[in-house]
This record gives structure tokens, sequence and C-alpha cells, in this order.
């Protein structure tokens, strides 16, 4: 087995969850959300995590964008589509679509990222698990689910 660091050295990352891939369908990438802070010390000023993902044939990192909507155990839900072409993850439009709007801060949305052409779309709603097969997604409301699994949602 083949192991290399894909993460910044001091800091903390997670990919999502037990369940779900970090891998890309081909296996050529990786997806995950960085934390710019200890995540011992908690989500104090409402810190904003990368969404990253490693390029294991050219050895590169590249970041696609920050987000407020995450968790501790899920980070920003950040998966990978049907495809090498679309990483999804949960954001708030604001931050990526200045003078927007779209939607507040209560009312995150999922993103389908497109790699290849680094352009966006955005969904009707955040995702928490994508099908096998890349052609659906699933939410709960996430902005509620910490009141029974701290972690899961947005904390």
């Amino acid at each position: 087995i083949k192991s290399i660091p894909i993460s910044s050295q001091n800091v903390d990352s997670i990919h999502r969850f037990f369940d779900s891939n970090p891998f890309s369908p081909s296996g050529r990438y990786v997806a995950f959300s960085e934390f710019q802070f200890s995540t011992n010390l908690g989500r104090k000023d409402q810190n904003a995590v990368r969404v990253k993902y490693f390029d294991k044939e050219r050895n590169l990192l590249s970041a696609v964008d920050e987000t407020l909507i995450w968790g501790t155990q899920v980070g920003s839900h950040v998966q990978w589509g049907r495809s090498d072409t679309d990483l999804l993850y949960n954001s708030n439009p604001p931050l990526f679509l200045k003078n927007s709007s779209v939607n507040g801060p209560s009312n995150p949305v999922g993103f389908v990222f497109n790699i290849f052409t680094k352009q966006w779309k955005y969904l009707q709603c955040p995702i928490y698990h994508i099908s096998e097969d890349g052609l659906w997604g699933i939410s709960p409301n996430i902005m509620k689910i910490h009141h029974t699994q701290t972690g899961y949602g947005i904390d």
C-alpha cells in the first residue's frame, strides 16, 4: 500500500464519513475538507473550512472554495458525483456568489464544481449523500441535524 500525505502538515482535515469514498470514481483524485484552525477549539467566530482535492497522478493539491457550511464529523459533505468531473459539497451562496440574494445564511445549498472547467452550479438544497450511480442526492435538514447528531450537519 502506498501512502502519501495530501493535507497541509499542521492542519486538521476530514474526507466526509465512513460510508462514502473520498476517492473519485477512477481513483485518481481524493477530496476532503480542511480546517484552518484546531478542531479542538470548536467553531469560534464561524470559521470557514476549505474544500480541496488532490490529484495523485500530478501530485497536485487544489483548493475549490471556502465554506461556513460544515460539521466536525463530516466537513462540508465533500463527495464525488458520477465521474471525476463533478465534486459536490455544501456551501453558503453569499460566500461564493458575491452580492447574491439567492439564499441567506440559513439556507445552505449543494454545489457541483467541475474540476476541469472550474465552473460551479448550485443545487436547490444541500447534499448529505450521493447515490452510488451519482444520479441522486439526499439531505435531511442539515441546519437541524445537530440537535440529535452533533457534528453531522452544521455545527
